[in-house]
């Protein structure tokens, strides 16, 4: 294991960076979406409580990009922690 930071290219938002985690019952994830025209920086920043924790990785990343096209980490995520 390590500490790494992912990149999606998105094609309205450019290169998201993420990087999620897991401790026990604990899950974890940020994301940073980057400065594009006018545009802010925005960051995400979720810590949940519980072994489902990443289930929610769709709905909360599709009401920060405001409903733009999903993200392809939330099935990278759930698909890797089905299969440890």
């Amino acid at each position: 294991g390590g500490l790494g930071l992912g990149i999606e290219k998105h094609p309205e938002l450019g290169e998201v960076a993420f990087h999620w985690g897991d401790n026990g019952a604990f899950r974890s994830l940020f994301l940073i979406v980057p400065k594009r025209g006018l545009q802010p920086k925005r960051i995400l920043v979720y810590f949940t409580n519980s072994q489902a924790g990443h289930d929610i990785i769709h709905e909360i990343s599709s009401l920060f990009l405001e409903n733009r096209e999903p993200l392809a980490i939330h099935e990278w995520v759930n698909k890797i922690e089905k299969t440890e």
